[in-house]
C-alpha cells in the first residue's frame, strides 16, 4: 500500500495551483495517487478563483510513470454498470477543466503519466531530461486513459500508431517536431505563462471552451468516450 503524500498541492498565488507528484523512486501511479489526484482536480474545478494549474514532479528523473501493477488491487474499482474508471474520469475532467493545465516535464513519463500530460492544455519538456512513451502493448494492453484518442489528434494517425505499437521512448525534441509539446526549459517557460496573474478569472473561464476547439470539435470529444 502506498504511503500518504504521493501528491502535494501548493497555492503560490490565489489564482495558481501547483500539483507535485512525489512517489520515489520512480513516481509510479498508485491507487492513492489516482484517488488523491481525482479529488484535487474536482476541488480545483469548483474554485472560481483558479486560473492555472501546473503539474510537476518532486522526484528527479521522472515526471509521472506508468501504473504500479504490483499494487493493482489498491486501485479504486468502478461502481455501477455505467461507471467510468477513475483514471479515465481524471483525464476527462482535465480536458474540460475551467482552468489552464500545464505539464512541466523534467524526466521520464510513460503510460498513464504520458496520458495525463497529453490531457493537459500545454506541455513544456526539458530537452535534456524529458522522455515519453506508451508501453502498454508490451503487456497485451492498449492505453486506456485517452492515449489512443489524443495521440492521433496531436501527432496524426500514423505517428500515433508508431508510438503505441513500437513501445519506443521519444525525447522532447521528437515530441515538439510531432506537435505534442514544447521543448525547452520546462520550469522557466511554465513560470512565465503562469505569471500572468492579472485580470478577472471569469474571462479566462468563459474563453476556454473556444480555445480548446480542435478541428471544430470540443477538445473533450477526444477524451476516450
Amino acid at each position: 500500500m502506498s504511503q500518504p503524500g504521493t501528491i502535494r498541492l501548493e497555492r503560490p498565488t490565489p489564482k495558481i495551483a501547483t500539483i507535485t507528484f512525489s512517489n520515489p523512486p520512480v513516481n509510479l501511479v498508485t491507487g492513492q495517487t489516482v484517488t488523491r489526484l481525482h479529488q484535487l482536480v474536482a476541488e480545483l474545478g469548483g474554485d472560481p478563483g483558479i486560473q492555472v494549474v501546473v503539474f510537476k514532479s518532486g522526484v528527479p528523473g521522472f515526471f509521472l510513470n506508468h501504473f504500479d501493477l504490483a499494487a493493482i488491487a489498491d486501485f479504486p474499482v468502478p461502481e455501477g454498470k455505467d461507471a467510468v474508471p477513475i483514471w479515465t474520469d481524471v483525464v476527462l475532467r482535465l480536458t474540460k477543466a475551467p482552468y489552464i493545465t500545464i505539464a512541466s516535464i523534467r524526466g521520464r513519463t510513460r503510460g498513464g503519466g504520458n496520458e495525463l500530460a497529453l490531457a493537459c492544455d500545454l506541455r513544456y519538456a526539458s530537452r535534456e531530461k524529458a522522455m515519453f512513451g506508451q508501453p502498454e502493448v508490451g503487456g497485451g494492453l492498449l492505453p486506456g486513459g485517452g492515449g489512443t484518442e489524443r495521440l492521433p489528434r496531436l501527432a496524426g494517425r500514423d505517428r500515433a500508431l508508431e508510438i503505441i505499437l513500437s513501445r519506443s521512448d521519444y525525447d522532447a525534441g521528437q515530441a515538439e517536431r510531432w506537435g505534442m509539446g514544447h521543448a525547452g526549459p520546462a520550469g522557466r517557460r511554465a513560470r512565465r505563462l503562469r505569471g500572468h496573474d492579472d485580470g478577472p478569472p471569469g474571462v479566462l473561464r468563459q474563453d476556454l471552451p473556444g480555445i480548446r476547439q480542435v478541428d471544430g470539435q470540443p477538445r473533450d470529444a477526444a477524451a476516450g468516450r
